[in-house]
């Protein structure tokens, strides 16, 4: 693989995490920091909880289970709410702890709608915490909780998925189809890093949200001309702390797949049979009219779809800039990653958030298929 993509593992650590629950840290604090100190929270203390909030509608016997009311008292809401919508009486046999049987309950539901292939080659990890273990500095702003579910990557994957010949086919026979799948994987609320999403990365880290580097250059230039600096030596020093250029871009990348013009021109015409369930995931996405999750402040792509290896060098190389310079700052950062806070006191809310987690995860799923169809080894030759 190349050097740059290997340097992006660099200072994050090695293997396949497992699916699982937490009543400790997070794993965003753990295991994907790329570098920089690991985030802390106070304490709290946890308030007691009178054993009548235990009585948990449709899952009666749960009460049978109980060997700690302050400690299981969210699992066994979390457990009939999630019971709603899939159906977990079978599994309250497998254990006497309620986390336990949530953990085996969660596993088995990822697994009725998400692809084996996926959950089997990622080192993805699902959390479940607690309100006093909430990490609120990872969101600017966080809503009033009970508890918070995350999910995402440990690491960043280095997998090399390049589409230039497909998207080329593609294209050759459905004019605008390229440009629409990359709109499908880009769209994703779990972020796949596409050339798009590359750009997107680049803007908000470095250039204030502009198309280009050209405002906060001026800015930067014109401090330092007010510090007493020459006009050389202020336009030098503006340069120097460029992490990224628009002029990259341009050497790297086909414009059309990251330029901000005609990202939401529409395509009508015939999709492949390849291509069918990610559309009805896309579709199903957009129609969404309110939506729950949460992203972490600092968080990147964790996995890098390219059309070839120099957009693919090119993508892992400005990650590992932007990042090493997050560190510098004093910042951690995350790879692809969301949050849902989980309101466990109210069994109606925690379906419609379980309904969104269950979309998200498909679409991933959807797009992961996809992208695997189109897996290549890279050659460092």
């Amino acid at each position: 693989m190349a050097d740059s993509a290997a340097s992006v593992l660099e200072n994050s650590r090695k293997g396949v995490f497992p699916l699982r629950f937490s009543s400790g840290t997070t794993f965003l604090r753990n295991t994907t920091v790329s570098g920089g100190t690991e985030c802390q929270t106070g304490s709290r203390s946890t308030r007691g909880i009178t054993p009548h909030y235990l009585t948990i509608p449709g899952l009666e016997s749960v009460q049978e289970l109980i060997q700690s009311p302050v400690d299981n008292e969210p699992p066994c809401r979390i457990l009939a709410g999630l019971n709603r919508i899939f159906p977990v009486q079978e599994y309250l046999a497998h254990s006497s702890e309620p986390q336990l049987v949530l953990t085996k309950v969660f596993h088995a539901w990822l697994e009725s709608f998400m692809s084996k292939q996926v959950l089997t080659r990622f080192g993805l990890s699902l959390q479940i915490l607690s309100a006093t273990e909430i990490g609120h500095e990872l969101f600017y702003e966080l809503p009033e909780a009970n508890a918070i579910i995350q999910f995402g990557f440990n690491d960043f994957e280095n997998v090399y998925f390049p589409l230039g010949d497909v998207l080329k086919t593609y294209d050759e026979q459905h004019p605008g189809l390229a440009r629409y799948v990359l709109r499908m994987l880009s769209d994703c609320p779990l972020h796949i890093g596409t050339p798009e999403i590359i750009y997107e990365m680049v803007s908000y880290f470095c250039w204030g949200g502009e198309n280009n580097e050209e405002v906060i250059l001026q800015e930067r230039y014109d401090e330092y001309l007010e510090m007493g600096e020459s006009e050389e030596d202020a336009r030098e020093a503006a340069y120097e702390t460029m992490v990224v250029r628009y002029a990259e871009f341009e050497e790297n990348l086909p414009e059309w797949t990251f330029q901000r013009s005609g990202q939401d021109k529409a395509y009508s015409g015939p999709i492949p049979p390849e291509l069918k369930n990610l559309k009805r995931c896309h579709i199903r996405w957009k129609k969404r009219k309110k939506l729950h999750y949460l992203y972490p402040d600092y968080v990147f792509p964790g996995i890098v779809v390219s059309l070839d290896q120099q957009g693919y060098a090119f993508s892992c190389d400005l990650i590992n800039r932007i990042g090493n310079d997050q560190i510098q700052c004093g910042a951690d950062y995350y790879f692809t990653t969301l949050a849902w806070p989980l309101p466990i006191h109210n069994s109606g809310e925690m379906q419609v958030v379980f309904r969104e987690i269950r979309q998200t995860l498909e679409y991933f799923s959807a797009c992961m298929d996809f992208l695997f169809m189109h897996e290549k080894e890279y050659s460092d030759a």
